[in-house]
């Protein structure tokens, strides 16, 4: 019985839940069917250059009136424009702001009303707008956010909930007279970076003659009058980026047909120069480390880019036949494959879809652990202290030892100097007002020759104390000076460079008119210990002849070939001695003719080698061996400063314990002196005048002398709180 109960409950839940969420569900969809609607009819089409289109922009006011209406287009000028903002009939029958338009913004602007009870409609035309279409490609009509649909509740309630855009395609009207090709632009929609285009057209039956010129603008006319005559074919040189249009007309006796024209896209400019970074940085201990770079193209936009690793040095070497085979598509950030420790050239291309290319290149340093003695500094981790700042700390730190041990030792003069003051003071003030009891001071003389005692084995800890402190600070000092020398000394081992200019993918010609091949690619310095990359550009499918030789001795001649789209690249076998390279490049066709010698590169290789012996050393396995041993001197001077400080508080502990010591056996004496002179003056005062009484002069005398003693007795003791503080 409880069970079926239970089931009738859960079917009256379910029942229940399920009405709810259906009226919630039609009360929303009925809100937002609520909301006016503004659309451009029709949405899309295509359309031909030099013609016109009407555009009409429809509201939909759903189940409210609306009175007011303010709308806002965005459009690309370039493709299309406006020629007349009002055309046709409207819905608005008063305009607060007429249609205005502007074709160098891009922007038509209207505003207008209807008068009390407003208008309820589905498909209300408040405009027609008629564009001109100017060049070929896609354009958009958007609705910016000013626009508004007001409701006639009496309080002008913006209701719209949607808007509507449209997209055009505009295309060059098909041929009305010769049918026209390219052997170098054959797509009209595709971009070419040759500015030299050729051009070529049938010649129909009955044809007299032809009429033909080329201009930027899509919708250009033919001058009839300067006809050409029976040619079938045209080219042009030089032309500049942009899109050219190529009008032609044909004459069959006396009349002229109809136009064609031929779009043809020249970007013949380079994507823009670009830098290329390297995360964490260009030293770094991480194998993967990422590559960024970024550049723009203005005309034909980006197509991709491409990246080459060139190991040049260290372990780096052994890869370069798995690494340096090819460029490999990439999208930035670009992250590499695992690395060996080594110094890398890291060449990065990007294309455009023209085919231009802009070529950079960078050089990255993988090290073999967390900290690396590099020639321009020092790297722990991820953070980089130069060779100068690590100087400036040293010094800083060296000058802040030295004046603290200069304070300490002027602070250790002027206590002595206060004590012995103050001791001569209470050796005078002993002898001034206490010569009647010289006897008991004697007795007690050995306090003060032991208070001396210790004051003075306490001057000679502190003078000892500090040349044991200037004398450690001085031989940590050249040491770490001795690290600065033998960093600075190794001249730009894996340190950033600043690399050449690389201009872009021009062409150059020689003094026969023939194109000679250019040096687009390389770093301007090197270290001995670094093989040498070149690259840049020459006819497609020539050998490049590259020579580099120092001056004043033969030079070394390679060769190398360029791919078909006339890119080549070098990397020689073998590290180059230290001294200055001229490169030269030039090109040998298949038949063996040669070219002039290209433009000359100065290359520069430092040395990064010692020889000591047969045996030949990096000047990184050098500082490595060195700040291995200065590791170890430093880790010596460590534990013996360690074994002095240790030794110095034992010796301030003992110090300390035998001034106690004094103190406590100086003011035992005076306790005594106190007693037995206060006993004396009692006898002295008895047995002398054993019935006079002391007289105001005596008494004063005999408190003053205790007055004086106390004094006494409480200056030492101060003096030797003083001499505690010291330690």
């Amino acid at each position: 019985m409880r069970i079926r109960l239970f089931k009738v409950v859960v079917l009256i839940c379910v029942i229940f839940v399920t009405q709810v969420g259906f009226l919630l569900f039609a009360s929303f969809s009925t809100q937002a069917q609520t909301g006016a609607v503004l659309k451009l009819v029709p949405a899309s089409g295509t359309f031909y250059v030099g013609k016109t289109f009407d555009v009409s922009i429809v509201v939909d006011t759903g189940p409210q009136a609306i009175n007011a209406i303010a709308a806002e287009l965005h459009f690309s000028p370039e493709i299309i424009q406006v020629t007349n903002p009002a055309a046709g009939s409207s819905i608005v029958s008063l305009w607060s702001a007429p249609p205005t338009f502007s074709n160098e913004e891009g922007i038509v602007r209207l505003q207008g009303g209807i008068p009390s009870p407003g208008v309820k409609t589905s498909q209300g035309v408040v405009t027609t707008l008629t564009f001109r279409a100017m060049q070929p490609g896609n354009v958009s009509l958007i609705f910016t956010g000013n626009s508004q649909v007001l409701a006639n509740d009496g309080r002008g309630t913006n209701i719209l909930s949607l808007t509507v855009g449209a997209t055009y395609r505009i295309e060059l009207p098909p041929p009305e007279g010769p049918a026209v090709t390219s052997s170098t632009h054959p797509e009209q929609n595709a971009w070419y970076r040759s500015r030299g285009p050729s051009l070529q057209w049938l010649t129909e039956e009955g044809v007299n003659d032809f009429a033909f010129f080329l201009d930027q603008d899509a919708g250009g006319a033919v001058d009839i009058s300067q006809s050409r005559g029976l040619v079938t074919a045209t080219s042009y040189t030089e032309l500049g980026d942009g899109l050219w249009y190529f009008h032609i007309r044909a004459k069959k006796g006396d009349t002229w047909g109809g136009t064609t024209t031929f779009l043809i896209r020249i970007d013949g400019t380079s994507p823009a120069d670009f830098e290329i970074d390297f995360a964490p940085g260009s030293v770094s201990s991480d194998q993967r480390p990422f590559v960024n770079f970024v550049t723009t193209d203005a005309l034909s936009g980006l197509n991709r880019y491409e990246v080459r690793i060139v190991p040049t040095s260290g372990n780096s070497v052994a890869q370069i036949e798995s690494t340096t085979s090819f460029f490999v598509a990439a999208q930035p950030p670009y992250r590499t494959p695992e690395l060996a420790p080594g110094g890398y050239d890291v060449i990065v291309r990007a294309y455009d879809n023209a085919g231009n290319v802009t070529e950079s290149i960078g050089h990255i340093t993988i090290t073999a652990g967390a900290i690396a003695f590099l020639s321009s500094g020092v790297k722990f981790g991820p953070w980089f202290i130069p060779w100068w700042l690590l100087s400036l700390l040293i010094v800083g730190f060296a000058g802040a030892g030295f004046f603290a041990w200069r304070h300490q030792h002027m602070r250790h003069r002027h206590l002595k100097r206060k004590l012995d003051e103050d001791l001569l003071a209470v050796r005078e003030r002993l002898r001034k007002d206490f010569s009647e009891v010289s006897e008991r001071l004697a007795e007690e003389e050995h306090l003060k020759s032991r208070l001396e005692e210790q004051l003075t084995r306490l001057e000679s800890y502190g003078k000892k104390d500090g040349r044991i402190s200037l004398k450690i600070l001085i031989l940590v000092a050249s040491f770490f000076a001795l690290a600065i020398l033998l960093g600075q000394g190794v001249p730009l081992f894996a340190q950033e460079q600043e690399l050449p200019t690389i201009p872009g993918f021009v062409q150059k010609t020689d003094s026969l008119g023939g194109i000679v091949p250019l040096i687009t690619t390389f770093r301007g310095q090197l270290g001995s210990d670094e093989l040498l990359y070149l690259g840049g550009t020459a006819p497609p499918d020539t050998i490049v002849m590259i020579s580099f030789a120092q001056e004043q001795q033969e030079p070394l001649v390679v060769e190398t070939r360029a791919d078909r789209d006339g890119r080549w690249s070098y990397l020689h076998p073998r590290f180059l001695q230290p001294g200055v390279y001229r490169v030269f490049a030039r090109i040998r066709d298949d038949l063996g003719a040669l070219s002039d010698w290209g433009p000359q590169v100065t290359i520069e290789v430092v040395s990064r080698t010692v020889s000591v012996g047969g045996l030949t050393l990096s000047f990184a396995t050098v500082i490595g061996i060195a700040n291995i041993l200065l590791i170890i001197i430093a880790a010596i001077l460590g534990f013996a400063a360690l074994w002095f400080n240790r030794r110095s508080h034992g010796l301030r502990d003992r110090l300390r314990r035998e001034i106690h010591e004094a103190e406590a056996t100086v003011q035992e004496g005076f306790r005594l002196l106190r007693r037995d002179i206060e006993k004396e003056l009692e006898l002295v005062g008895v047995a002398d005048f054993p019935s006079r009484r002391l007289s105001k002069e005596e008494k004063e005398q005999r408190e003053k002398l205790v007055v004086d003693l106390q004094a006494i007795e409480e200056r030492v003791r101060q003096e030797v709180e003083d001499i505690e503080q010291a330690l």
